[in-house]
């Protein structure tokens, strides 16, 4: 353009194309912006990862992800979406904090918390979702950090009718007369879960806890987190590991008949 016109904002110099009255004449007129000396360029940081069903640890084909700027921000304005036809997605974003959306079909809406660094530095961020439960139905999903590198759920109990009910890793399934009563879905051993067990049967009375296996690290520092999803609500429960729990022994919650009760030990 033969005219320009140059002013500062916000501690950068902005130059516009315009015409020889200063007017910019339109939305695709030539521009630049240019931070003033010293001031940071901010770079848009690569966020990538997987979509992983809880109960089988495979990636979710088919899975749409919004971004929102800010913490808990479930209505606001999407400021980047993808989708990840083949369970993984790769978005750009501005340093700051997000809530990203996640949908899939047969599964519960997530909202899940991202924060990207300013560094630059790009981020791997794996979302685990889990599929819709049929009715009376209870699934619980354990993650943590990456130490101790193996935790175990364990969901000890009785059905109404005296069933008695013990799943863990050496004790995977229990069924009667033909039906799965409870079922340790996902075992995982390698940190950060997701470890899953679904609950068929909640007519009854049970107590779901978690073990550290491994040596190292401690439940306290462990990070660790139980999602619990009931047929009756499409939020999920999310109960955070206490700072003073046992170093061995997490008892995380109870179930009678259906109702999620005397979570961290807090009679309810």
């Amino acid at each position: 353009n033969t005219f320009l016109v140059t002013f500062n904002y916000s501690n950068m110099s902005i130059t516009l194309g315009c015409d020889e009255n200063g007017t910019v004449t339109g939305d695709e007129s030539y521009n630049e912006i240019t931070p003033e000396k010293g001031q940071p360029t901010i770079k848009k940081v690569k966020t990538a990862g997987k979509i992983i069903d809880v109960t089988s640890g495979k990636k979710v084909s088919g899975v749409t992800l919004n971004f929102r700027e800010g913490k808990n921000n479930k209505d606001g304005d999407v400021v980047a979406s993808e989708t990840a036809d083949s369970g993984e997605y790769s978005v750009e974003l501005d340093p700051g904090d997000y809530t990203v959306e996640v949908i899939a079909e047969g599964y519960n809406k997530e909202y899940f918390e991202l924060y990207v660094s300013d560094s630059g530095t790009d981020i791997e961020q794996n979302f685990s979702i889990s599929p819709s439960l049929s009715s009376n139905e209870i699934r619980f999903v354990l993650e943590w950090g990456a130490t101790p590198q193996d935790l175990d759920s364990y969901l000890d109990g009785a059905t109404s009718d005296g069933t008695r009910v013990a799943v863990s890793y050496f004790n995977k399934k229990v069924v009667k007369s033909g039906k799965t009563i409870a079922e340790l879905d996902l075992d995982d051993v390698s940190g950060f879960g997701p470890e899953t067990t679904t609950l068929y049967n909640t007519d009854g009375k049970y107590e779901y806890k978690v073990h550290r296996y491994s040596f190292a690290g401690d439940l306290a520092s462990s990070g660790a987190t139980v999602k619990i999803y009931t047929s009756s609500s499409s939020n999920p429960i999310v109960i955070t590991v206490p700072n003073d729990v046992d170093s061995e022994w997490w008892t995380v919650c109870t179930v009678d008949k259906g109702e999620i009760k005397n979570i961290n030990g807090k009679v309810s």
